[in-house]
């Protein structure tokens, strides 16, 4: 598959990335995402959160973290992971779909093998036209660090009413 990225998102290259990436911490998986980010899109985070910071008022941007801190790779990386969070666990936590139920009937082995996760992550970002294997490599590393259920547990989009 191929998204609006200049890579191709091979099914099989994202998978062996993401196996070798399976032996970093959370947080090298953060900062790998956020190192692959292009720069266009790091700017693009650094005009929203600056549009946002003028929406308030001189105290409450005191207590904010500095644009400086946003602009990290662990921090960019957070907030591209965040930003797929919703389509992803779509695909992977509907306890009807293939991905759910192969995970609690054989365990995370014939997930790799059968290569429904990298093939989850690798049809979302092609489909939100982000063609960058890294990034999809980080994002398949990560859910398999997490684990189906507790990715599905903690990663559950809020609703509207929730955010209140």
């Amino acid at each position: 598959m191929k998204g609006l990225g200049d890579e191709v998102l091979d099914v099989e290259e994202i998978t062996t990335q993401a196996q070798k990436l399976l032996e970093k911490g959370k947080d090298e998986l953060l900062k790998s995402i956020g190192n692959a980010t292009p720069s266009n899109v790091v700017t693009s985070i650094l005009q929203i959160d600056s549009f946002s910071k003028n929406q308030l008022s001189s105290a409450e941007k005191l207590k904010l973290p500095s644009p400086t801190e946003q602009i990290q790779d662990d921090k960019v990386g957070e907030t591209i992971f965040s930003s797929f969070k919703r389509t992803i666990y779509k695909s992977l936590c509907d306890p009807e779909s293939d991905i759910y139920k192969a995970w609690f009937t054989n365990g995370v082995n014939s997930l790799l093998s059968k290569k429904y996760i990298t093939g989850a992550v690798v049809s979302t970002l092609a489909g939100l036209g982000v063609g960058i294997k890294m990034i999809a490599a980080s994002i398949t590393a990560l859910i398999l660090k997490f684990g189906i259920e507790v990715y599905c547990a903690h990663k559950k989009p809020k609703g509207v009413m929730e955010m209140r």
